[in-house]
């Protein structure tokens, strides 16, 4: 019998949106994947430039709470993915791709990339997105909670060592992969099952995963 191959998920875009559209968009489900709508599009990740208002940062945990001028939202990490927080102070502008997270119905950010830019680019950023949302309507921007957020997801870390073992031999199956890993199988297949479900890689068969 002719095998039959599964459909490759398409991988998930990092959208340039407003911060104040993550904050009062309500979610919605496409299979086991939720997502924001915003502008038409199906927004999991997305593209942020603000600046810095707060920074806290511990041993095991640290968050930066972002301003694009429209509201605020906290970037947070903890453990592996703390060295994204370095050199990064109050007052800088940044740049930031990341996931979405969700805790008590608040939306926040799971960095993937943390970066200083210049003015300069900030204000180009913000014209692109005047002419594409139209200016954000000012809303009164409230105290925001750095409370510690219990970590239920895996490690962006892991996550990108997932990636990165996977795609040097182009497929591999799960017990390899635990193996080449020399980390926690239980915070292996969190980390896959997780990119399995946002499309980052699929499993052209049973118990073999491949990259998009």
């Amino acid at each position: 019998m002719e095998e039959v191959q599964q459909p490759v998920p398409k991988r998930q875009t990092a959208y340039k949106v407003w911060i104040r559209d993550l904050k009062h968009t309500k979610g919605e489900m496409d299979g086991s994947l939720a997502y924001l709508p915003i502008g038409g599009n199906r927004v999991v990740r997305v593209n942020i430039v603000g600046s810095v208002i707060g920074k806290n940062l511990s041993e095991n945990y640290g968050n930066l709470i972002l301003d694009d001028g429209s509201e605020t939202i906290q970037a947070r990490v903890w453990g592996d993915d703390l060295w994204l927080l370095e050199g990064m102070e109050v007052g800088d502008l940044v740049l930031v791709v990341a996931r979405l997270g969700e805790f008590n119905q608040e939306i926040y950010l799971r960095p993937e990339v943390v970066r200083k830019i210049d003015m300069d680019w900030a204000l180009l950023r913000r014209l692109e997105m005047i002419k594409k949302y139209g200016k954000p309507e000012m809303v009164e921007k409230k105290e925001v909670n750095v409370e510690k957020v219990e970590e239920v997801q895996p490690s962006l870390a892991v996550r990108e060592k997932v990636l990165s073992v996977i795609e040097s031999a182009e497929e591999l199956s799960m017990d390899a992969l635990v193996v080449k890993m020399g980390v926690d199988a239980d915070k292996v297949k969190k980390a896959v099952d997780e990119l399995l479900k946002e499309g980052e890689m699929f499993m052209p068969r049973p118990g073999y995963l491949r990259c998009v």
